[in-house]
């Protein structure tokens, strides 16, 4: 597996344990109209499902096999993960919930680079560069 595969690959596996769900821009959540998302997003964080370290291994070993030379390459989560995400989901038994994977998040490989927005309207960091 190439760093940069690896590098993409991990950052998925650290947020089926751990991640926030943003669906809302940040001027979004200052509009008290949006209080009831602000809600569901509280929801699919607690009701994400548990994950063990076994099924995190299997879901990295299938992430890396369906990327791995297939560059550039992005991978994205909007109300569901794409199909990628989901298959690496389902080969480790990993339930696909709206609280499995961050929603509204993007995620490029491309030109030696990892790029990501984590969340809705968030914006593109780069998590990895060759």
């Amino acid at each position: 597996m190439t760093p940069q595969i690896e590098a993409a690959v991990n950052w998925w596996a650290d947020k089926l344990n751990a991640c926030k769900q943003s669906g809302l821009s940040e001027e979004e959540r200052r509009d008290p109209a949006n209080r009831s998302y602000e809600l569901a997003e509280m929801l699919m964080t607690l009701c994400r499902p548990e994950v063990s370290a076994e099924q995190v291994e299997k879901f990295k070993q299938s992430l890396a096999t369906q990327i791995e030379g297939k560059k550039p390459y992005c991978l994205s989560v909007d109300y569901g993960p794409d199909m990628t995400l989901g298959q690496a989901l389902r080969d480790a038994a990993i339930p696909i919930t709206h609280g499995t994977l961050p929603i509204k998040t993007n995620m490029w490989l491309q030109d030696g680079k990892v790029e990501v927005s984590y969340g809705y309207g968030a914006p593109i960091e780069t998590i990895f560069s060759a």
